[in-house]
């Protein structure tokens, strides 16, 4: 008898420890969708949002689904001579505008990291440069790093799956790319998402003040941390 008692408060515990660990990848993967927190500033196509991602709230500014022409008299002025064609086509154009390099890397790199379910970055969400280096900071670390001026650098095998920066002379980051299976991807604001596979020529034809290559990938002890918190 006193068997089976120990048997059943072992499974009980055996039960609540499972159930503890389901919640807490129930609140990771809430974490890694994303949280609303607050509203900062409206414009005319876009708001201004804090969201809370894994531990961190950073600031994204959201383009509306429903984009119309500035408000800005400007703009109102450009309305009246526009036909319909051209009006989609400022319409069109304002759409490659809402997303940049540090969201679109991001993305890219977080559904091929199993993050495919966030909701943060996407085609409509810009970050500053101040955000994307928040991220990195807490849940990234630096694998692999090269100066860009010298050519022989481009040789280096790039590890898979990564995250890459471009800095400047001043040590600023200037542009990111994801990279997975000898394919860079890319989408600069106000450009389509784009690939390419050689790095140099890229950077020759469109970041010639790139001077420092940064490769970066996920520091599993901060995630682990972000689902433990």
């Amino acid at each position: 008898m006193r068997r089976f008692y120990k048997l059943i408060i072992f499974s009980c515990f055996l039960i609540l420890s499972y159930s503890g660990y389901g919640q807490k990848d129930i609140l990771f993967n809430e974490r890694v969708k994303g949280q609303v927190l607050d509203t900062i500033e409206f414009f005319a196509n876009s708001v201004v949002i804090h969201t809370l991602w894994l531990n961190d709230t950073i600031q994204v500014d959201v383009q509306n689904k429903t984009l119309k022409f500035d408000s800005k008299k400007g703009d109102q002025d450009k309305k009246q001579f526009l036909n319909l064609s051209e009006r989609k086509r400022y319409i069109d154009n304002l759409k490659t505008q809402g997303q940049n390099c540090y969201s679109y890397a991001l993305e890219r790199y977080l559904a091929g990291n199993g993050m495919g379910q966030q909701t943060v970055f996407n085609r409509r969400s810009l970050i500053s440069i101040e955000t994307f280096n928040q991220i990195i900071k807490h849940y990234f670390k630096e694998v692999k790093s090269f100066n860009a001026l010298a050519k022989q650098n481009f040789k280096l095998k790039i590890p898979n799956n990564s995250l890459i920066t471009f800095s400047n002379q001043a040590k600023k980051i200037i542009h990111g790319v994801y990279y997975k299976n000898e394919r860079f991807y890319t989408k600069s604001m106000g450009n389509h998402a784009s690939e390419f596979t050689k790095l140099e020529t890229y950077i020759k034809e469109h970041y010639r003040e790139c001077h420092m290559i940064k490769i970066y990938q996920f520091d599993e002890s901060r995630i682990n941390l972000a689902k433990l918190n």
